[in-house]
């Protein structure tokens, strides 16, 4: 069996074209994998936690912003 110009080229090719593709793909994941990273040490918001203040007419624990505590028998306007 010999080994001839064209097949050669041929090997060479199909060679090549593997490596690109798996550099590709791999540049692809670690994209992903960069942006997972900076999406995780990115800090939330200020709505993401807040510290709950009781209610001031049934001393039911409610946020801030809340109009009322939620329990049909709170005294305050829904």
């Amino acid at each position: 069996m010999m080994i001839t110009v064209p097949k050669l080229v041929l090997i060479i090719t199909v060679i090549l074209a593997v490596w690109y593709l798996l550099r590709v793909v791999n540049r692809g994941t670690s994209a992903l994998e960069r942006r997972r990273r900076s999406a995780a040490a990115r800090p939330r918001g200020k709505t993401a936690i807040e510290d709950l203040v009781p209610c001031r007419n049934c001393g039911a624990y409610v946020s801030p912003g809340a109009r009322d505590c939620g329990r049909p028998a709170c005294p305050q306007a829904r």
